[in-house]
């Protein structure tokens, strides 16, 4: 409830609000389609306690990173900023810089409870993570610096507060403070293991712990040995500058905490909710650290983090069974990473339904978000990998019509059902979907432009296609993403050819592979993408052609024909500067079907390392790479290459 106060003072800060309860009501409404009501509860409360203020920021963040809009790429990182801000501390006068605004009139800041103080760290640590995602959705070196500064900080703060949390409760464990979590939470038996949330954490702890003590021992052994090179750089004095200043702040941080922990925690949903929102963050860090691309390992490296996937994802499972306001975020991440990335990258090889056990059960515990759009499109997304289509576009369909307030999930959904479309060879509906998205979303028309031009194409509208394609470059962006940079050069390459519907669909085929989504097509699907590539005898696409029949033979399991097609895609490429990922990309496929049989595993693993080293600048390099690299990391057991990204302090 509120209680009043006495002039400018009754503006904000003097009210006893329940910030947990209204956070977490906040993002509740934002996932049940409510975007309007919770985006108004933010902006009334925000001026007034820490959280509110940082669950307003996440509003904006959240739309942003949907939309990929500059223009609300700019207003979140604004707000982050102002967020951060108030919650910020300085080494020599901790808490003095937080804002008078968020002072209570009993209750100053320096004699804040042991729990608001962390609170504020948190928010912190989540501020500086949502700030470098959206940085790097800028692309650019000086980007991925400024991202690689914002992301160190955010690590170090995250570690200070997980092992505080976990100290306060192991110091508590006679207490039995923590016992709450233990009956709340338990792993899911699809992954055949047991523990509780508490063992779960005391493992998580265990790990950071040893990271930082083998850290400490390794610095101290050779303070100096990975920034030699980096000194070179003109512009390393004032990254360096950024880097103590970040270092200045956990430090602060660390002694504050260190000074406090002889303070008491005896509300022990007070001690889950934190531990869920430390987690939550921490766990999301370390996932999407574990996923950058190979190339850029070093440079993770050189910032001094790196990502543990599996401690990651045992963070986000027990932080979304929390009180936590990040509790429902949490299990949009584990949606996320089970339905989109691990398909996406070839996480899990040829199987494409590894993630979709714990996927329909996360689904199937939130009875309280049924009717969620966001939950519906993960629905969807789940559908279509077990090429249920028609379940698939039902579940778009359904989360289209609730998201009412909500035009970049809308939009989502309608790239959902193009696709669904798509894989179903369904041209003719897949064209509006498109079109609108071209029209309607600004974040590449070109992108859009050429998926309406190659399916109209394909449907026979042979003038509007040509025009479409035609639209495709001048659409275009100054600083073009890799799919846009893609599309645009495909457009430019075929800019002066009378292209036939079984061009196009060779085209359509072409964007199914790249997009990872060829192996979701069902039989009757690919044989009828094979008659029609077959059809097409023309030189200016022959490389294009031999390379699709092989990726259509394979996965109609004509295993000797596949390799046929993809050495002779890889010679045809050497006469041709068309197409130039075709080379890398079959030779990949090549080793990677090589390995699968004992007899073709040393040439395969040739392959592999000739396709990630022999070839350079070409369309969707990164892509590719990262599939080599999980390739790579099932061809040996899931332990000698992803330890490569989890924390350099572990090497």
């Amino acid at each position: 409830m509120e209680s009043g106060g006495d002039g400018d003072s009754s503006a904000k800060g003097t009210y006893d609000i329940d910030e947990a309860f209204l956070a977490s009501e906040g993002i509740k409404m934002m996932i049940n389609n409510n975007f309007n009501q919770a985006e108004q509860l933010f902006d009334k409360y925000r001026d007034f306690t820490p959280l509110m203020h940082s669950g307003s920021s996440f509003m904006l963040f959240m739309n942003a990173i949907i939309t990929f809009e500059d223009e609300k790429l700019d207003v979140a990182l604004k707000s982050l900023k102002a967020t951060e801000k108030l919650c910020q501390v300085e080494e020599n006068s901790i808490f003095k810089s937080i804002s008078r605004s968020f002072r209570r009139k009993d209750s100053p800041v320096e004699e804040l409870p042991m729990h608001e103080r962390l609170q504020r760290y948190v928010i912190i640590a989540d501020c500086s993570l949502y700030m470098a995602i959206l940085t790097f959705v800028r692309q650019g070196i000086t980007s991925y610096i400024k991202g690689g500064l914002m992301l160190r900080k955010a690590w170090k703060t995250y570690e200070k507060c997980y092992k505080m949390i976990n100290d306060m409760c192991k110091t508590k464990s006679d207490s039995a403070a923590c016992n709450i979590i233990n009956d709340s939470f338990t792993l899911s038996e699809a992954n055949n293991n047991n523990k509780d949330a508490d063992e779960i954490s005391d493992e998580c702890f265990e790990v950071v712990q040893k990271d930082n003590d083998n850290n400490d021992d390794t610095q101290s052994a050779s303070p100096n040995k990975d920034d030699d090179s980096a000194t070179k750089d003109d512009n390393h004095q004032s990254e360096g500058a950024q880097s103590e200043n970040t270092d200045s702040i956990t430090n602060a941080i660390e002694k504050q905490l260190r000074f406090t922990n002889s303070e008491q925690l005896t509300d022990t949903k007070t001690i889950e909710r934190l531990k869920g929102a430390i987690f939550f963050g921490y766990g999301l860090f370390n996932v999407c650290i574990s996923l950058i691309p190979p190339r850029v390992i070093k440079l993770a490296q050189i910032f001094g983090f790196g990502g543990d996937r599996e401690l990651g994802l045992k963070c986000l499972e027990f932080s979304s069974k929390t009180s936590d306001m990040k509790a429902p975020l949490a299990k949009l991440a584990l949606l996320w990473y089970h339905v989109i990335i691990r398909s996406f990258y070839g996480l899990d090889g040829k199987d494409m339904t590894a993630g979709i056990k714990e996927a329909e059960r996360i689904i199937a515990e939130s009875k309280e978000y049924e009717e969620s759009a966001l939950f519906l499109f993960f629905q969807g997304r789940v559908r279509r990998i077990q090429k249920d289509i028609l379940g698939a576009l039902e579940a778009f369909n359904t989360a289209v019509q609730v998201a009412k307030e909500q035009t970049a999930i809308q939009q989502l959904c309608c790239y959902e059902r193009g696709w669904c479309h798509m894989v179903n060879m369904n041209w003719p509906s897949a064209v509006p979907e498109f079109v609108a998205l071209k029209n309607e979303s600004r974040w590449s028309q070109s992108y859009y432009t050429y998926l309406a031009a190659i399916t109209l194409g394909a449907s026979g509208s042979m003038k509007q296609a040509a025009e479409q394609m035609k639209l495709v470059p001048q659409l275009a962006r100054k600083r073009g993403n890799a799919p846009e940079l893609f599309v645009i050069r495909k457009a430019n390459q075929y800019k002066d050819v009378i292209l036939q519907p079984h061009n196009y669909v060779l085209m359509i085929l072409e964007v199914i592979y790249l997009w990872g989504a060829i192996r979701i097509c069902g039989d009757h699907q690919l044989k009828q993408f094979l008659i029609e590539t077959e059809r097409s005898q023309e030189g200016y696409i022959s490389s294009l052609q031999v390379f699709m029949l092989g990726i259509l033979h394979l996965h109609l399991r004509d295993i000797q024909l596949a390799e046929q097609y993809f050495k002779e895609a890889i010679r045809s490429c050497k006469k041709s500067r068309q197409d130039s990922y075709i080379a890398p990309y079959a030779t990949y496929e090549l080793g990677v079907l090589l390995t699968e049989h004992p007899q073709g595993m040393s040439q395969g693993k040739s392959l592999l390392n000739q396709a990630k080293d022999n070839y350079s600048g070409y369309d969707l390099e990164n892509r590719l790479h990262f599939r080599i690299h999980s390739a790579k990391y099932i061809m040996y057991g899931g332990g000698k290459l992803f330890p490569l990204i989890k924390s350099p302090k572990s090497q």
